[in-house]
């Protein structure tokens, strides 16, 4: 299973998915409150567990933070950038800002964060002359993120999703006619 995670040359993760499971999630109807689904789509146990499973790798795979990685790609971004002399204080200071901003992300979104910046690619982000704010490394790494957060979250909404009933035209014609004759009177 650990095949179906795949890196894009960028680090742009994504799940690859079975056809059924396409199928079913161009069928689901994207009510946070109330997903729906049509009922020859919903999940079977089996296809349930498949996707429990994916959204348990998705999860993983967001969760892989390490503090220590993490600051060496950001130094190693910062290094490129020419800078002044530095007191350890100040040094301090900026390392501290990193922490916060970017302690509760995965290194890889940090490390494609990082060579975005470095390749000049990251968009909306300012002047890409200088090394990045906290925020503006957050936010690109959080880009990064976006596509397997987004991927989880219909995946969520799939399992959640009621089996709608489905009628065929003919039934529905049925029910029209008996629904006309209803109001105007006539025995059904």
């Amino acid at each position: 299973m650990n095949a179906l995670i795949k890196a894009a040359p960028t680090a742009l993760t994504t799940i690859s998915e079975p056809e059924w499971l396409t199928r079913s999630l161009n069928a689901l109807e994207d009510d946070y409150l109330r997903p729906k689904i049509t009922a020859s789509l919903a999940l079977n146990s089996e296809q349930r567990s498949f996707v429990a499973s994916l959204v348990d790798k998705i999860r993983a795979r967001l969760s892989e933070c390490d503090l220590e990685r993490s600051m060496k790609e950001i130094t190693g971004l910062l290094m490129s950038f020419p800078a002044g002399p530095v007191s350890r204080e100040a040094s301090n200071a900026r390392a501290k800002g990193y922490i916060t901003a970017l302690d509760d992300l995965p290194v890889w979104a940090i490390s494609s964060a990082c060579r975005a910046w470095l390749r000049g690619t990251v968009k909306n982000q300012g002047n890409l002359a200088f090394a990045p704010s906290p925020p503006q490394l957050r936010q690109a790494a959080l880009e990064f993120m976006g596509p397997l957060t987004a991927q989880r979250y219909r995946y969520e909404l799939l399992l959640r999703a009621d089996p709608q009933e489905e009628f065929s035209d003919e039934y529905r014609r049925d029910m029209l006619i008996k629904i006309r004759k209803l109001f105007a009177g006539e025995p059904t």
